[in-house]
């Protein structure tokens, strides 16, 4: 007994030095060896879990710490290794979850930008200035869409558009009456606000109409032969 006794404290003694010398693979080889002679050796169980920390394996630790607490239920030094592992594996899963989280928005916020970059140009709102003067005129603007479609400033003419082949021509034109001296109504890619803006047509111009009427909106043509769509409550 005596000599196992001493082949013990020799093993411990040499983990000591390997863990202190930073070869903490050789530590926990030696540790295994004592350990397995003398399973309740108690000093032996507390370093192997501290190494087992040290090098990540947290949930062998904190095993290794409750076998010392199983031979010594009052080792404060397991007590305190288990609470420390318990800590840092609760954080470790709540940044896993974080990070998780995060990959989810940013997959999200890069479909919503491809879809953002792939929908069609909406044109901007309407200066604030323009319904200040249209209310001080006191001028009828009879709906929402007055607004909407009212802008000072011209944009650029895009490529038009083919209307639908089943609309019927009719040989027949309109004027555009915005309600304000000098105002600009949007010629749209299609009959709605939401579609895209093709060019602008001025108060006085005159389009020819191109087809029937679809909810309001008529598609139409301006002298340059742009083909596009205007509610119908601004050309007459």
């Amino acid at each position: 007994m005596a000599a196992l006794a001493t082949v013990n404290t020799r093993l411990y003694a040499a983990a000591l030095e390997q863990a202190q010398a930073g070869q903490l693979a050789q530590a926990l080889e030696t540790l295994g060896a004592l350990l397995l002679q003398a399973p309740a050796h108690v000093d032996g169980l507390v370093v192997q879990g501290k190494l087992l920390a040290q090098v990540g394996r947290l949930d062998a630790a904190i095993e290794s710490w409750q076998q010392a607490l199983d031979v010594n239920p009052d080792e404060r030094r397991a007590q305190e290794g288990i609470a420390r592992a318990q800590k840092m594996i609760f954080r470790r899963s709540l940044l896993r979850v974080l990070l998780a989280g995060l990959a989810a928005v940013l997959i999200f916020a890069g479909g919503w930008l491809g879809r953002q970059a792939l929908s069609p140009a909406q044109p901007p709102p309407a200066p604030l200035v323009i319904l200040i003067t249209a209310t001080q005129m006191k001028l009828p603007i009879s709906s929402p869409t007055a607004t909407q479609e009212i802008s000072p400033t011209p944009l650029p003419q895009a490529t038009s558009i083919p209307l639908t082949p089943t609309a019927t021509v009719v040989d027949q034109g309109c004027v555009v009456q915005t309600g304000v001296r000098g105002g600009t109504l949007y010629l749209r890619e299609g009959p709605g606000t939401n579609f895209a803006v093709l060019g602008i047509a001025r108060e006085g111009d005159r389009l020819v109409i191109r087809g029937e009427e679809v909810a309001g909106w008529w598609p139409v043509s301006d002298v340059a032969g742009l083909r596009a769509w205007v509610h119908g409550e601004f050309c007459r």
